[in-house]
């Protein structure tokens, strides 16, 4: 079973050359001593591994569905047993030359995933190493998730080690893609079945992939003792609040409200924008939906509400409840659930009107505060929404701290921090959005409004990173997630996203920007994966479509050939034909060219051998068979040998009832032979070509006739009206394009898929998921059916609006709706 490395094996990480990377002197003893804690705890793990292999395949091997089965798993059992010493060996070589790449950076330079292979690379790996590829992604992928806090921790500290600005996880030394392509190319020094190989993996991710933390604890825990970067924490943080609401244990990532704003454009200057040519004095103020730019509809958009805002402060202020007329259905459609619209003037009520403003750095620094509240560990879930008005009157509260008499808020800032307010309830109630998507989503309020107050380009740049980043997250869970079911990470990766902007955010843009560009390279990731998981499925079904047709080509030449035979053919030549040579000719007809001939001479010596088998009454006939038997059977012989797998001690044994057959048609006598029934065999063929001709006359005439006749035979009008639907939705799906989404009801659930092939051989349909993996076949009745008694329907997917760009539109109409009881009162 040893064989060479394989070669195909495609690494997770891409190979690009690079200038070798300079460590710091003092640095070397330090990552040395990294390197050694990992050797040393993946050895015990692999040991762990190997441990209890055998019982692992022993219980395999006992629920195997046959012997051969059974057999396979035994003989990888012993074959991992021989080859134990040098699997361990070649994994931590690969190990230690993975830290070595990683850490000097010369050849190899780690990328996660498919991102980095080409299609003419993926031409050349054949199935099965593309889905060990998959699998290895998985297993990554899930003892990142796992990790997420430590690994994160940890690339923290290797990019000061390093040097680099920042460290991707899956580029830190020891990373679990880094582990799992090792122990992938460690066993490639045997040849493994796939089934066995799979179930080495599944071991591997029990034994060593879901370990890990145990490793990446104590490289913590190492450098940390070395004092590299050891007060990384997400533990809540506890603040004591001194006077105007600042934290005196504020920790450096967050810089003073006066820091934060210095640089600010005021927010009493609008947005500058060209008059659009529709707009006219008796138009609502600055905007038009037909401005064609978009830079310019977002500035006059957001100048328009603005001035909407600043309109109906009076409305606002003077009292603490919520205004009549005013909630938050109105912004998002069709949402269930009330949430009345309360301006922060109305939780700013009672202030005394001879104190100053607050300042816009006053209300920064309180929402430090509240962000330094909220810090939590990476991976710890939220446990329920963060309500608007709830974040409005913690402000107010941590504002009014220190402080005799509540003062007002500045109306400029208000304006900002209830249309911040409206985005997100507007996100809260778009129904659109997964609910996992919302809860997680809906913390960003503290961190966007703290943005928006400093730099209020988010509401009129369509570029500005953070805007961005709160459109892909947006977009990415309402076409990833689906039934709150999040089996591609992406919920947790937006998880990730919000709690390292609530840890980390400070004034920096560039931070959105560098967390945008990692979230939209995760998504391009699982675009690129379905897209190649989807092509592959349809090859396979093409390919499985393809062998279906060779099966019942060849059946059809077969019997053909017997149809055509005029004496009864004998059982041992029967079976010879509809098992091996059935086999040589879905061969060749699947390896057929223009030219066709080892197909078209694979059915002639069908015909030869039924012909050597006939009896031989006459001379000429019997010595014709004596010269041409020793090459028949020759010929016969070279192409069972050219389809492989087949014993040459076997295909003898398979050729020796055809040698006995010819010899008795040698010795044959007239009157000893046994004809077959003269109208059977021709008979067989004509009624099967009578009997095709009917069935699609009959297709033909019922297609044709059946609208016409059913309204003269069936009386009842529903009932020809549901007929005509059935023929009209049949027509309608057998002309639907490849890429047409669809939902199907699953017991309670609707889930939504795309067809992706259709068979022209079996008339099927095949649907995949979002991911690209096959989910359901359907034939045209079954789908019809489906659509009838209301299990399947045309999915319409939601335009791609980015979610600012729906929130503003919806804010300003609602704004708008509200102008019109004022001027009729007015």
């Amino acid at each position: 079973m040893t064989k060479p490395e394989n070669n195909k094996i495609v690494d997770l990480a891409s190979k690009q050359k690079g200038p070798r990377r300079q460590i710091e002197p003092r640095f070397e003893k330090l990552l040395q001593s990294c390197r050694q804690i990992t050797m040393n705890h993946t050895a015990e793990m692999l040991t762990n591994l190997f441990n209890n292999i055998d019982d692992a395949f022993f219980a395999a091997a006992d629920q195997a569905e046959t012997n051969s089965i059974q057999t396979i798993f035994f003989d990888a059992m012993r074959e991992l047993r021989m080859q134990r010493a040098s699997i361990e060996r070649a994994f931590h070589q690969h190990l230690a030359q993975h830290f070595e790449n990683h850490l000097y950076g010369p050849q190899n330079q780690n990328s996660n995933g498919f991102e980095d292979i080409t299609a003419d690379q993926l031409n050349l790996v054949q199935q099965e190493e593309f889905e060990q590829t998959v699998l290895l992604t998985s297993i990554s992928s899930r003892a990142v998730a796992k990790n997420n806090e430590a690994l994160y921790s940890l690339s923290q500290r290797f990019a000061l080690l390093l040097k680099a600005e920042r460290l991707p996880i899956e580029k830190i030394p020891f990373a679990p893609v880094s582990i799992a392509e090792c122990f992938a190319k460690a066993i490639s020094v045997i040849a493994l079945n796939k089934r066995i190989k799979k179930a080495l993996f599944e071991l591997f991710e029990l034994y060593v992939m879901s370990e890990l933390a145990t490793v990446y604890e104590a490289l913590n825990d190492r450098l940390i003792e070395a004092d590299i970067l050891p007060n990384i924490r997400y533990s809540k943080v506890k603040s004591t609040i001194t006077s105007r609401g600042q934290s005196s244990s504020q920790p450096q990532n967050q810089p003073t409200a006066k820091q934060a704003t210095t640089e600010s454009t005021p927010l009493t200057t609008k947005v500058s924008a060209p008059t659009s040519p529709q707009t006219t004095a008796d138009s609502e103020p600055g905007y038009s939906e037909s401005t064609a730019d978009p830079s310019q509809k977002a500035a006059t958009l957001f100048n328009a509400i603005h001035d909407l805002l600043a309109d109906y402060r009076d409305i606002f202020s003077g009292t603490s409840h919520p205004v009549d007329g005013l909630s938050t259905p109105q912004l998002a459609t069709g949402s269930a659930v009330n949430r009345p619209f309360r301006s922060i003037h109305q939780f700013n009520a009672d202030v005394d009107n001879n104190t100053p403003d607050y300042s816009t750095t006053d209300v920064v620094d309180a929402l430090n505060t509240l962000q330094n509240h909220a810090q939590r560990p990476l991976t710890e879930p939220f446990p329920k929404e963060q309500v608007v008005n709830e974040l409005k009157e913690e402000l107010v509260a941590t504002l009014s701290q220190g402080h005799e008499h509540a003062q007002p808020i500045a109306s400029n800032d208000a304006d900002i921090i209830d249309l911040v307010g409206m985005l997100f309830d507007f996100i809260l109630d778009e129904q659109t959005l997964p609910d996992k998507a919302k809860v997680i989503l809906s913390h960003l309020h503290t961190p966007y409004l703290k943005l928006a107050l400093m730099d209020k380009a988010l509401f009129t740049l369509h570029t500005h990173p953070a805007r961005r980043l709160l459109n892909t997250m947006a977009q990415a869970a309402i076409d990833w997630v689906e039934n709150n079911e999040d089996s591609h990470g992406v919920i947790d990766k937006i998880q990730f996203t919000v709690r390292t902007i609530l840890n980390e955010f400070n004034t920096d843009i560039e931070f959105f920007e560098l967390l945008f560009q990692e979230f939209d390279q995760f998504i391009k990731q699982l675009e690129r994966q379905a897209e190649i998981i989807e092509r592959r499925t349809v090859e396979a079904e093409k390919g499985h479509d393809r062998l279906q047709a060779a099966k019942e080509e060849a059946k059809q030449v077969i019997q053909q050939a017997i149809a055509s035979f005029k004496f009864k053919v004998p059982q041992p030549i029967h079976h010879f034909l509809f098992s091996l040579w059935h086999e040589v000719l879905v061969f060749h007809y699947l390896r057929k060219d223009d030219k066709h001939s080892e197909w078209q001479k694979a059915q002639d010596l069908a015909h030869e051998l039924l012909w050597s088998i006939s009896p031989k009454l006459t001379p000429g006939d019997k010595n014709l068979l004596r010269q041409s038997q020793p090459h028949l059977i020759n010929e016969l012989r070279q192409f069972i040998l050219a389809l492989g797998g087949h014993q040459e001690s076997y295909i003898k044994e398979a050729m020796r009832p055809l040698v006995s057959c010819q010899r008795a048609a040698l010795n044959a006598i007239e009157e000893e032979v046994i004809h077959s029934p003269p109208s059977t065999a021709t008979k067989s063929a004509q009624e099967k070509e009578e009997d095709i001709t009917k069935h699609e006359e009959a297709k033909t005439s019922s297609a044709a006739v059946a609208p016409q006749d059913t309204s003269d035979d069936i009386s009842d009008p529903e009932a020809v009206e549901a007929i005509e639907q059935s023929l009209s939705l049949k027509e309608k799906l057998s002309k639907i394009d490849y890429g047409t989404w669809f939902s199907f009801k699953v017991q309670d659930d609707w889930i939504r898929l795309k067809l992706s092939w259709y068979s022209n051989t079996t008339f099927h349909y095949m649907f995949v998921d979002s991911s690209g993996h096959k989910t359901m076949v359907k034939t045209l009745s079954e789908l019809v059916e489906d659509f009838q008694s209301n299990k399947a329907d045309f999915y319409t997917l939601p335009a791609k609006t980015p979610l600012m760009d729906r929130a503003l539109e919806k804010i300003h109409s609602f704004l708008k709706r509200l102008s019109r009881p004022k001027k009729s009162k007015e």
